[in-house]
């Protein structure tokens, strides 16, 4: 499995590594700082099972890269992670072919728990979106028993 962490902060991608890292088939991890370097290495690793990716990228908009990718990479899972995390972008995000937004304040279990989940098949959406409440970590995101 490979995987690509696109986002701006060297300490976020390091972060997500190590979430990565946890999941029971260990990916290969690569890593890009923006939406230029991210094209280049799906080029290269076409085959790659996941992306996930910070909507607001330094250098072009993060929903025209979902939407590239989409339709260059139908395959690839793309989870958006951002700091934004309101009703209109999520619905913009998975309209566009994401199949999963995790707000950046989520906490590491639930975020795992999260990318299980899409790789499994499934779409994670945040349960405060769901709900229409102001975005927060909730008890109700109960992490997943993949065994």
């Amino acid at each position: 499995m490979k995987a690509l962490i696109v986002d701006d902060h060297p300490l976020v991608r390091e972060a997500l590594q190590t979430v990565l890292k946890r999941l029971k088939r260990k990916p290969a991890v690569f890593q890009a700082a923006n939406s230029r370097e991210a094209m280049q290495i799906v080029e290269k690793h076409p085959d790659l099972s996941l992306i996930l990716l910070d909507i607001n990228l330094p250098d072009r908009d993060g929903f025209s890269v979902v939407g590239e990718l989409g339709d260059r990479y139908p395959t690839v899972a793309i989870i958006i992670l951002s700091a934004l995390n309101d009703q209109d972008t999520v619905k913009r995000a998975f309209s566009l072919g994401a199949l999963g937004f995790i707000p950046k304040t989520t906490g590491r279990e639930v975020m795992l728990n999260a990318i299980k989940l899409v790789l499994s098949g499934g779409l994670y959406i945040p349960s405060a979106v769901l709900e229409g409440e102001e975005p927060t970590v909730s008890s109700t995101d109960e992490p997943i028993d993949d065994s």
